[in-house]
């Protein structure tokens, strides 16, 4: 027994000194967030992206290099199920675009989504997607805004400077439009703008009966869609819900609601749908005054 003491005195007093012989643990480096925007006064599109960046808390970003030391870089292409190299961008180049893109972001794109929170935005200059069918045909697509992950790509900064009024409200209604998409989507803001036109979507304009596929041939606003011009005096297609969501979108940024209820008053449904997206888009904190 005296000798089990024994050794167990001499095993603690080992552990004690070997705790004391153990330097502290070295504390870590300081965490800094790669997509933080710092000040450079020397550099006039860095000091306009930093005093951005101090008002509203989103980054700014002209190129792929969110930070050179240690080498950060963002990927538009990046997606939750992994890299997807679908679209080819490239960045604008000249100091001056860069400036009129920092300009039109501050003044024209971020007053309007108030509270709606962005990670993070990329000037672009191209956006395309290039389909090869085979070595001799292939079809380019190009694009005005990329919901990245981690950033939202905003293309043809360069033509900003050159667009008429109508080019640029239809420019902008393109980015809010993809903006309020997602969230729009994930929460239960839509299904009173969904059920409106619910039994009509994914089916065909025709004839006079309503069946599993067909609708009866009338105007289209009557079932509470908004023409997209593709429609025939025969028949068309109706679409789908999603199709519908952003053809309302966008007739929601770029008309008034003096010159909405101008062109669809007379159609109720057009009109619930409307009401309910406004409302909806509000609630998500865009601010429609600010457009």
């Amino acid at each position: 027994m005296k000798t089990n003491i024994k050794y167990l005195a001499i095993l603690i007093f080992a552990v004690i000194a070997a705790c004391k012989k153990d330097s502290m643990p070295t504390a870590s480096e300081p965490h800094t967030d790669a997509y933080a925007r710092l000040d450079n006064p020397a550099n006039d599109v860095d000091h306009q992206i930093f005093l951005l960046y101090q008002q509203s808390n989103i980054p700014l970003l002209y190129s792929d290099t969110l930070r050179k030391t240690p080498l950060n870089v963002v990927n538009l292409n990046y997606t939750l199920s992994g890299a997807n190299t679908n679209y080819v961008y490239t960045y604008p180049k000249n100091k001056a675009d860069i400036l009129n893109g920092i300009a039109f972001v501050k003044n024209q794109i971020l007053p309007p989504l108030n509270k709606v929170k962005m990670y993070s935005i990329t000037l672009l200059d191209t956006l395309k997607t290039v389909t090869v069918y085979s070595p001799t045909y292939s079809v380019t697509a190009y694009f005005t805004v990329l919901p990245g992950l981690t950033t939202f790509g905003i293309a043809n900064i360069p033509k900003i400077q050159n667009m008429t009024a109508t080019q640029l409200s239809a420019y902008k209604a393109d980015i809010f439009t993809n903006v309020v998409l997602n969230p729009l989507n994930a929460s239960d803001l839509l299904k009173s703008f969904n059920a409106v036109s619910a039994n009509f979507y994914n089916k065909y304009a025709y004839g006079t009966e309503l069946t599993i596929s067909y609708v009866p041939l009338a105007d289209k606003r009557t079932y509470g869609l908004i023409p997209d011009g593709t429609e025939s005096p025969s028949g068309y297609s109706i679409g789908n819900q999603t199709a519908d969501l952003k053809l309302f979108l966008t007739k929601t940024f770029t008309l008034s609601t003096a010159d909405f209820q101008a062109q669809y008053g007379a159609y109720p449904l057009i009109m619930s749908k409307y009401n309910i997206l406004k409302a909806a888009i509000t609630t998500l904190g865009f601010d429609l005054t600010k457009i």
